[in-house]
Parts: C-alpha cells; structure tokens; sequence
C-alpha cells in the first residue's frame, strides 16, 4: 500500500506527497492532517494538506481524504475536481501514486 510504501525508514525518503480533503463537518481534513503527521514522523516530505479543490498535479504520490455531504453528494470543497474527472479529456492518472480514503454513508 502507499502508507505502508513509507514503511519505518529512518532517512529522509525521496518520496513526495500532496495530501488533499473534501469535507463539510472536518472529518477528512482532521484525517488528512493526522497523516501528514503520520508521514513526517517517518521522514517523508510532505506540504500541509489542501482542499481537495485546490490540489495541483505536481506530485507523483496523492492521498485524498474524501467524505460524503447530505445524500451522497461531493463536499462543496470538492465538486470542482468532481466535475473536472468527468469531463472529456479530464487529466489522466497514468504515472500517478494514488490512495483514496472514502469517509461517509454506506447507502451512498
């Protein structure tokens, strides 16, 4: 998995990770930041965790933190990257280090 791909290295890993959130309560984004913890105590270079709206594509390894709002719907913080996936030509994954974390409703 790509957490435990950071494993308990002692050095200064090479590994770069963006951590984004989509929440409306916090849930997700309180989860994002307790994994930028997580990883900078296992010397792996990380920035602060950013809307997931606000994400760039400048890392190779991503870990999203994803929650539902009301009836199944993307967090308002996330519904531009929502409909930037489902557009044609919408960027593609290829290359790419990716972990999501679905938080919400199971019925949804």
């Amino acid at each position: 998995s790509l957490l435990s791909a950071a494993g308990t290295h002692t050095e200064s890993t090479t590994m770069d990770v963006r951590i984004a959130y989509a929440s409306e309560t916090g849930r997700a984004e309180a989860l994002a930041w307790r994994c930028r913890s997580w990883l900078r105590l296992r010397n792996v270079t990380t920035s602060d965790p950013v809307p997931l709206d606000a994400l760039t594509s400048e890392s190779t390894t991503t870990i999203i933190f994803a929650a539902t709002a009301g009836d199944g719907a993307p967090p308002s913080n996330g519904k531009k990257f929502w409909s930037t996936l489902l557009r044609k030509g919408a960027p593609r994954l290829d290359g790419k280090r990716y972990a999501l974390y679905g938080l919400g409703d199971a019925r949804y």
